[in-house]
């Protein structure tokens, strides 16, 4: 199914979890995929997993990367 022909989705938190899973399934569904994380190597496979099933996928170096925390 093509539902997201045409479209490109930009994905934070990419590298794993339900980031990688929701960049896989869009990019499953037709849609071109921007991915960024804080860990390079783990976003960089994850865009060459969705070129591999021949999706555009879209490398996004993270350059302000940080965690959220509560203020001490």
């Amino acid at each position: 199914m093509d539902r997201f022909t045409d479209e490109t989705a930009l994905i934070t938190g990419g590298g794993s979890g339900i980031g990688r899973a929701t960049a896989e399934r869009l990019a499953s569904e037709g849609a071109n995929v921007v991915v960024s994380d804080i860990d390079d190597d783990r976003g960089e496979d994850v865009v060459a997993s969705i070129e591999a099933d021949g999706t555009e996928g879209i490398w996004a170096e993270c350059l302000m990367c940080g965690d959220v925390v509560a203020p001490e």
